[in-house]
């Protein structure tokens, strides 16, 4: 038998969009999202500054991994939509000094709020690890 802290582990974040409760969290002084109805392919996500946050075009797995510090293959679940569909969000917190690590619980009770977002997480063994 294998030792098992020898083996390894990636986050697997599943997602779910409906309806339920969840903790809260900072929040955003004001925020604003949108579908991106432009057209183009063009997707822009800006490093937050200013305490702002601003996406063009982003797909909700997108910000689904900046919020929860997450790589796509590490989301798993959720509608076909969350990798196609792309919207634009803009949000300001209150404190403008803030970076990303403070910003990201702002952005998952955002998510969380406007799309129903759910979470859940556990470590699953990655097919391409020995």
């Amino acid at each position: 038998m294998k030792n098992p802290g020898s083996a390894s582990l990636a986050l697997l974040v599943l997602v779910s969009i409906g309806s339920g409760q969840t903790a809260r969290r900072p929040e955003f002084e004001v925020a604003s999202v949108k579908s991106n109805t432009s057209g183009n392919n063009l997707i822009n996500i800006r490093p937050p500054a200013g305490g702002r946050f601003t996406a063009t075009n982003a797909r909700l797995k997108m910000l689904i991994g900046i919020a929860y510090s997450v790589k796509n293959f590490e989301i798993s679940g959720g509608p076909s939509w969350i990798n196609s569909d792309g919207f634009d969000v803009t949000a300001k917190a209150t404190d403008s000094n803030i970076g990303i690590d403070q910003l990201r619980p702002m952005l998952q009770a955002l998510l969380e709020d406007r799309f129903k977002l759910m979470v859940h997480r556990e470590k699953k063994k990655c097919p391409f690890t020995h």
